[in-house]
């Protein structure tokens, strides 16, 4: 379908179909074109450019999107860190081909209305008379550091992307021949009927392998046989909860934790706090002023019509408005909050005359929790204070077996591994593998090296070699035995498939399951429930059958294989929805495809778009903002 659409897209009708721009689009996996000349520029696209001021405003306000919803403070570098700073460019050259494309098809508003946008902009407004403020707007783009062209060009590309997302978006339907075939596909249901042969139900026994056949099969395979290098550590971890029987937390320790806490173990306050409602915001910012610098409610009567309502006392949870919780709460007592608009459409100032503290549970209820976490405290600080003490240990060459005697945490030998944590036997060793790193650092020690200490996340280790085992071929002798059996067993699995074969030919030209199983001495099954693509492991069948299930035509016979046998049967009835399903289907299935082929003419517009205004990346500069960015290494 992409390829339609990119066809589409290249003829006069483009304009009418180009749309649906989601602004967060993920990178589409544009090729990176270095390109000199591009001055101080991360990207160019056409005559728009892309520099790392206009990637800091967008980081910007998303760390201020994100910390005012978690209520954390996240910085630009742990952004960088966590690898966003890719995404976000990505976003902005996707953003810059769309909005260039849409430029170079006509597809742009006007200045008039880009102004009228600006001029509806809340922030833009006066809070004494509501209009435009110029000095508001002019303040505003001084503070995100963009310049007004800039900024004017970037709401222009904003509204020709939401113009043409609604209008696709209300526009595009898949069509009901598509719906159909998707009903049809997703409702159609099969009955089945089927046999399971296994190994038991050859006609003729499988002869053992002979010992020529045996040695060849030893020597086609030796590769496989081949057994990978190993390596054999002692190791010495570290982890906080090693230090948790070392240390002691005294009665007084955890009463000075508890104070000092109090205030997580109090029920919520309460707060009784008076208001007073007024018709209007102006009204209630005049009255404001004066009840601040401390006239009484009944001087600022005299030149305010207000309403003083009755003092409430509530819970933070009782105040469904977060601005009013917000007012009442978060003021100090005495103090005059608000103004806050009521959906009711008053405007309310209000002020805290008492604050009611929450129960307290006592020390008895919670100074196990107390405890507990004064604990893990003092260990996780043992913990890191080991450090300094297991440096100097390996510097000073002491043995593992000795820096473990001194740091009191045991020493494991284990016994020769894979670099994928596995023995000779077959057994993985899990302690290698919960230690981050581990098992690949010491693939790269010396015979007999110790390492020095490594930090594994929550655990910091000492690894040395003790031996290795280079990798081998067993010699035939030691897995004779083992060939032998898989031999046989291929012997039997080529029989049962040629057995399933044959059956399935007579099949083909006429016979009948029932004929075949009673042959066999088999009964055939038959679901007691008709089959749909969606029945899955309830019905008892495994993915792979149901394909080849629905792969098959009707009376047709089907194989799958299974783990000691072979699944054969034949499909007895193919069960299709009726019109008047297929109609009453048709509003869902629409909603479930027009998003999928929005989301394919997406990708077209974005391929189409790359094609035709392919972008200069310069990847150098890119690397190089975002380690500056990053934490130090």
């Amino acid at each position: 379908m992409l390829t339609i659409f990119r066809q589409m897209l290249r003829s006069k009708l483009a304009a009418v179909f180009i749309g649906l721009l989601i602004l967060g689009l993920a990178a589409f996996g544009i090729t990176d074109i270095f390109t000199p000349n591009l001055g101080n520029s991360l990207v160019q696209v056409a005559d728009r450019s892309i520099n790392a001021s206009d990637i800091d405003r967008e980081v910007d306000a998303r760390l201020d999107r994100i910390n005012q919803q978690s209520g954390v403070s996240y910085t630009r570098q742990d952004m960088a860190d966590a690898g966003q700073y890719s995404s976000i460019i990505g976003m902005a050259i996707n953003r810059e081909l769309i909005a260039a494309y849409l430029d170079k098809l006509g597809l742009t508003p006007s200045i008039d209305a880009v102004r009228d946008q600006i001029r509806d902009i809340s922030a833009f407004k006066s809070s004494v008379d509501g209009r435009f403020s110029l000095d508001l707007y002019q303040g505003y783009l001084s503070s995100i550091r963009q310049s007004e062209d800039d900024y004017v060009q970037a709401l222009q590309d904003d509204l020709s992307l939401i113009s043409m997302s609604e209008g696709i978006g209300a526009a595009l339907e898949a069509p009901s021949s598509m719906t159909d075939l998707w009903s049809i596909y997703q409702s159609e249901a099969r009955r089945v009927a089927y046999i399971v042969i296994t190994p038991e139900n050859l006609t003729e026994p499988v002869v053992a392998p002979t010992e020529e056949e045996v040695q060849t099969f030893y020597n086609e395979r030796q590769g496989q046989l081949l057994e990978p290098a190993r390596r054999g550590f002692s190791i010495v971890a570290l982890r906080p909860d090693d230090f948790l029987h070392r240390v002691e937390v005294s009665d007084e320790e955890i009463e000075n934790e508890y104070q000092a806490q109090v205030s997580r173990w109090s029920a919520p306050s309460q707060r009784t706090f008076e208001t007073l409602a007024f018709t209007s915001d102006a009204a209630a910012r005049n009255a404001l002023g004066p009840l601040l610098a401390g006239e009484t409610i009944e001087n600022v009567a005299t030149n305010n019509n207000f309403q003083q309502l009755l003092n409430q006392t509530v819970l933070r949870t009782d105040l469904q408005q977060a601005d009013l919780a917000s007012a009442v709460f978060d003021s100090p007592e005495g103090v005059w909050g608000g103004p806050v608009e009521m959906p009711d459409g008053r405007v309310f100032l209000v002020r805290t005359i008492e604050i009611i503290p929450g129960d307290v549970q006592p020390l008895e209820e919670v100074q196990d929790v107390v405890r507990s976490e004064l604990r893990n405290l003092k260990a996780e600080r043992a913990y890191l204070d080991a450090f300094e003490e297991v440096d100097d240990a390996v510097g000073a060459g002491l043995s593992l077996e000795e820096i473990s005697e001194l740091i009191g945490s045991p020493i494991y030998t284990l016994p020769p591994v894979d670099q994928r944590g596995m023995t000779a036997d077959g057994t993985q060793v899990g302690l290698l593998l919960q230690i981050d790193g581990a098992l690949s650092y010491g693939f790269e020690l010396y015979p007999d090296e110790t390492s020095f200490r490594q930090d594994a996340n929550d655990t910091q280790f000492i690894i040395r070699l003790d031996s290795t085992v280079d990798s081998y071929i067993p010699e035939f002798a030691d897995v004779r035995e083992e060939l032998e059996a898989g031999l046989l067993q291929q012997k039997r699995n080529q029989a049962l498939a040629e057995l399933a074969s044959d059956i399935s030919t007579r099949i083909s030209e006429g016979g009948f399951l029932n004929a075949e199983a009673e042959a066999l001495g088999l009964e055939v099954a038959r679901p007691p429930q008709a089959l749909r693509r969606d029945s899955g492991s309830q019905a008892g069948f495994n993915r792979d059958a149901l394909m080849r299930i629905f792969a098959s035509e009707l009376d047709e016979p089907f194989t799958a294989p299974l783990q000691n046998g072979i699944f054969l049967g034949v499909v007895e009835s193919i069960e299709l929805p009726d019109q008047e399903t297929l109609a009453a289907m048709r509003p869902v299935v629409q909603s479930t495809l027009s998003p999928m082929i929005i989301s394919d003419l997406e990708q077209g517009i974005l391929a189409q778009a790359v094609e035709e205004i392919p972008p200069q990346i310069n990847d150098a500069a890119i690397q190089d903002y975002i380690q500056q960015n990053q934490s130090p290494q």
